[in-house]
């Protein structure tokens, strides 16, 4: 494995740009990396990194054989709230999600709600609903029959996991 690292960029040194997976002369699998370095408008003055897209190649015998594709979409806060993947002959999977966003309280990376659609096709909705710190209700989205299965945590002073009601109790 070799990673080649931004040496240019003061924002971005230290990221990887590109790993390469060889066996002896025969590549393997190659990854690319793209950032994006700017001042996150939701936090006054801070400057951040974010990754923008990663394309990995995996190769067959030394020929490419397919590419994963994955591009990332950010909000004011530096939270992901959009994912595309793409793959050589597969349906395109987005992922979105939205946050449950306080300021007041510095909760800015609290996801509410995330979905995953399938070429246009949703096959994934989780909501996390919030009573203060103490507890998340998580509800998973059947497809069968468009319910909810709601798991609830109960969360201890410091927001470890203390128990956890599941769909079956």
């Amino acid at each position: 494995v070799t990673t080649t690292y931004e040496q240019t960029d003061p924002w971005l040194a230290g990221c990887p740009l590109l790993i390469e997976t060889t066996l002896g002369s025969r590549s393997l699998k190659e990854e690319r990396l793209t950032y994006d370095n700017s001042t996150a408008t939701g936090y006054t003055g801070t400057h951040t990194t974010r990754l923008l897209k990663r394309s990995t190649t995996t190769y067959v015998n030394g020929a490419e054989a397919y590419t994963v594709t994955q591009t990332n979409t950010f909000d004011d806060y530096c939270n992901i709230t959009q994912t595309v993947e793409t793959a050589d002959g597969l349906p395109t999977i987005v992922t979105t999600t939205e946050y449950d966003i306080n300021t007041g309280s510095w909760i800015l990376r609290r996801p509410s709600d995330i979905k995953k659609y399938s070429d246009g096709n949703m096959i994934s909705n989780v909501t996390f609903q919030y009573d203060g710190v103490t507890k998340v209700t998580a509800s998973a989205w059947l497809d069968t029959d468009g319910s909810l299965v709601t798991t609830t945590y109960d969360l201890d002073a410091n927001g470890n996991i203390a128990a956890i009601t599941d769909p079956m109790n």
